[in-house]
């Protein structure tokens, strides 16, 4: 079972002596965590969720005038779901996004500047989601076949006024996050119906507390983060800097040496080659090696 964040701290603060304070010991093991932590894609770093679509609402009838942001609704049936939904009327190819609804009463982020429309059929559709809070980057997403990743400027083109929509989406576009820090895509076309696109993903690091175990190879992170201090401890000491760095550079080594087994460990994991190893298991080659050279010649 991984250690927990309390006991990696106590680890540390054992290789060093006690000599830095658990503050400082604390900075130094948070910073080591998000440095290997984003190195590489490792396998207990890989989730799925579900970004479960909506279906388009065209209930009902509305009504607005030129040059205002509210949309009255008569039997439309309207929920606070609604809000951030796209909304078109009647023949007008432009929408507009939904910022409120009170009672069946929209809110329009900008004002409405076609034709009044009284007693008109409608669209709301919703083409943003957001994915899981810890989500990094994109492994895979699909629906009955992968999406492909797409831009802004290439769905524009395709479909400036997000008129189309498909029982199987195309491709999905990144759109940056909320203001709660939570990445949105755009799905498109838009869904036609309520659908479940499944995604595989890497998570970026949660927020650290004592008690959060960390996935991370234990002896590596001790290592590395006693070396660390060591250094800085080092330069606040000059007359003991010299024994004090060759402590910090032989526990930077065995740190280094952990972290590239539990590497090539998790990279059979994930069904990934990694390096080329002897029958001893030692690494003879980097990663590239068996790409860049041709292992069946004799030279």
């Amino acid at each position: 079972m991984p250690l927990t964040f309390a006991e990696l701290k106590r680890r540390i603060r054992a290789r060093t002596a006690n000599k830095l304070d658990e503050v400082r010991t604390e900075i130094i093991l948070r910073d080591k965590i998000e440095e290997l932590w984003l190195r590489e894609s490792w396998s207990w770093r890989q989730q799925e969720s579900i970004l479960a679509t909506a279906a388009p609402i065209t209930a009902g009838t509305v009504t607005l005038n030129a040059d205002r942001t509210l949309v009255d609704g008569t039997g439309t049936g309207w929920t606070s779901a609604v809000v951030g939904y796209k909304f078109r009327v009647g023949t007008d190819n432009s929408y507009y996004t939904v910022t409120a609804l009170t009672g069946q009463q929209l809110t329009l982020e900008t004002a409405y500047v076609g034709t009044a429309f009284t007693a008109s059929t409608y669209r709301l559709f919703r083409n943003l989601y957001t994915l899981a809070t810890n989500f990094y980057s994109m492994i895979s997403i699909s629906y009955w076949w992968r999406l492909a990743e797409g831009t802004v400027l290439g769905a524009d083109i395709a479909d400036a006024r997000r008129t189309f929509t498909s029982q199987q989406p195309v491709r999905f576009i990144y759109r940056g996050e909320t203001s709660a820090g939570v990445m949105q895509v755009e799905i498109a076309p838009v869904p036609a119906t309520a659908i479940a696109i499944h995604y595989v993903y890497t998570s970026r690091p949660p927020t650290w507390v004592d008690t959060t175990r960390v996935p991370l190879n234990e002896t590596a992170l001790t290592y590395l983060c006693a070396s660390d201090a060591l250094y800085q401890l080092a330069l606040e000491h000059p007359d003991q800097m010299q024994s004090i760095i060759a402590v910090a550079d032989k526990y930077q080594a065995l740190g280094q040496n952990a972290l590239a087994e539990a590497s090539f460990i998790d990279t059979q994991l994930r069904g990934i080659q990694k390096g080329v190893r002897d029958i001893a298991g030692d690494v003879l080659y980097s990663d590239d090696y068996s790409v860049d050279h041709d292992l069946s010649s004799p030279i």
